[in-house]
């Protein structure tokens, strides 16, 4: 009867002493993270990172994709159409809203910056190579005011502008021009400006940056497959560093990246790397969305675009955070 007790003791402690893993790494179920950072790219799809052989990746590694712990993909459709505009897809992602035929009634939605406010957290979007913003505030004047929005698209402004290499302040309902952004293309990077902002965030214990980047399916459009292989080249450099800096460094960090209308390489003919042809990729149904951190488990799957907003912030009922009593807001 002794040994029995014993033997069941053990089997007690190694059950609870198992360590609770995702996609062959250890992992944290149901944590609130502290920090979130969201890259939406318009155009980018899994199958582009094959294109890079060993001379595009950083320093010989392997693709930085596979340092994400949760894979998933989202589905490109509102109420009344199977595929959205490019837009479209970013902001049902920013509201958790299907677009409907009235574009302006995603707008008076509330965006997931304003729902974090009152868990203070401090929030940023950069957008790069393109814009939401004059269309959503056309629609509502208020839709960023509980946010600061870093704008890297061409501007004459004077004032009202940013640089990496400057000081700077987050300020809610405030935008800033990059003001390297003076003719069609700019010479700050999403890198430059994201850890700057980032660096910025750090002095506020909750911080939120969601980065829109346009450059993917512009080169894509413009058949320009140098740039286009230098983009993927350096978005595999920037995965890495956020994971280096900030996600393994802070440990409470969510980072998730996802695509939107996305573009897919078709093959004909030749199967190598150099075939690649842009004028070849065909629009998918489809994106993919990678997470890693705090609650990626709840971004694998298959799912609508618009729900990834209630996937930061569903949680088991086995825990209770204040996050899900929010969502009836």
């Amino acid at each position: 009867m002794q040994k029995i007790i014993v033997v069941s003791i053990l089997f007690y402690i190694v059950s609870c002493a198992r360590t609770k893993t995702i996609n062959l790494k250890s992992h944290s179920f149901n944590s609130t993270p502290a920090g979130i950072i969201h890259l939406i790219i318009p155009g980018l799809s899994e199958e582009q990172f094959l294109f890079m052989d060993e001379k595009f990746v950083s320093g010989g590694k392997s693709l930085e994709v596979n340092r994400f712990s949760c894979f998933g993909s989202i589905w490109s459709h509102n109420l009344t159409e199977i595929s959205m505009d490019m837009n479209t897809s970013v902001v049902s992602q920013m509201t958790g809203v299907p677009v409907s035929e009235k574009k302006c009634d995603v707008y008076q939605s509330i965006p997931i910056w304003s729902k974090l406010k009152p868990f203070a957290y401090k929030s940023a979007y950069i957008e790069y190579g393109d814009s939401v913003y004059d269309e959503a505030t056309k629609c509502n004047k208020d839709f960023f005011n509980d946010i600061a929005v870093f704008s890297s698209v061409k501007s004459s402004r004077k004032k009202g502008t940013f640089h990496y290499q400057e000081n700077l302040d987050v300020k809610n309902g405030e935008r800033l021009f990059d003001r390297s952004c003076q003719t069609s293309e700019c010479f700050s990077s999403l890198e430059n400006n994201f850890f700057k902002i980032w660096e910025e965030l750090k002095k506020s214990k909750n911080k939120y940056v969601m980065m829109t980047d346009y450059t993917l399916i512009n080169l894509i459009k413009k058949n320009r497959k140098k740039d286009f292989l230098e983009y993927m080249k350096n978005l595999n450099i920037f995965i890495a560093k956020t994971f280096d800096e900030i996600v393994d460094e802070e440990q409470n960090v969510l980072f998730i990246l996802s695509g939107a209308n996305s573009m897919k390489p078709i093959l004909r003919g030749s199967k190598r790397r150099s075939s690649l042809n842009l004028r070849r990729f065909e629009r998918s149904m489809v994106s993919p969305v990678w997470a890693n951190g705090p609650q990626a488990e709840n971004f694998c799957g298959t799912y609508s675009s618009y729900d990834i907003f209630n996937r930061f912030f569903w949680q088991s009922n086995e825990l209770e955070i204040p996050f899900k009593e929010f969502l009836n807001l």
